[in-house]
C-alpha cells in the first residue's frame, strides 16, 4: 500500500521546540532492531499517551520520505515506522485541539506562532 499524502506525529509542547530545530529522529525501539521514528498515517491517529489540548502535531508530506525506510504496523496499519530522520524543513505544526488559529498548519519555522492564539 502506498504512503498516505501526509505522516503524523504528535508530541507534548515541552518537546515542539527542539523538533523545530532538530527535526523528528528515530528514538523508539520497542521489538526492533534499530531505533524507529512512529508516526500516524491519520491526523486522528496522531497522540501522545497522556493525550492533551497543547500537545503539537507535526506532519511531514510523504514524498519528502525515502518509502523505503518504512513500513505500515499495527492495527489498520495506519502507524509508520521508519528509520529515516526528518529534518525541520520538511515539517509543519499546529496545536492538537483550540480555536481555527491554533489549529491552523504552520511551517515550522515560525514556532511558535498561533499556540496561543496569538497571530
Amino acid at each position: 500500500m502506498p504512503m498516505p499524502p501526509y505522516l503524523y506525529h504528535a508530541t507534548p509542547e515541552g518537546n515542539a521546540q527542539s523538533i523545530t530545530q532538530n527535526g523528528l529522529e528515530p528514538r523508539s525501539v520497542g521489538g526492533e532492531e534499530r531505533p524507529y521514528l512512529s508516526m500516524s498515517g491519520t491526523l486522528q491517529g496522531a497522540t501522545t499517551l497522556g493525550r492533551q489540548a497543547s500537545d503539537i502535531i507535526f506532519r511531514v508530506q510523504s514524498v519528502n520520505l525515502n518509502a523505503n525506510l518504512w513500513s505500515q504496523r499495527g492495527a489498520g496499519n495506519n502507524e509508520w515506522r521508519g528509520t529515516e530522520v526528518i529534518a525541520p524543513q520538511f515539517l509543519e505544526y499546529r496545536r492538537n485541539l483550540g480555536n481555527s488559529t491554533q489549529t491552523q498548519w504552520r511551517a515550522v519555522n515560525l514556532y511558535p506562532q498561533g499556540i496561543r492564539g496569538a497571530l
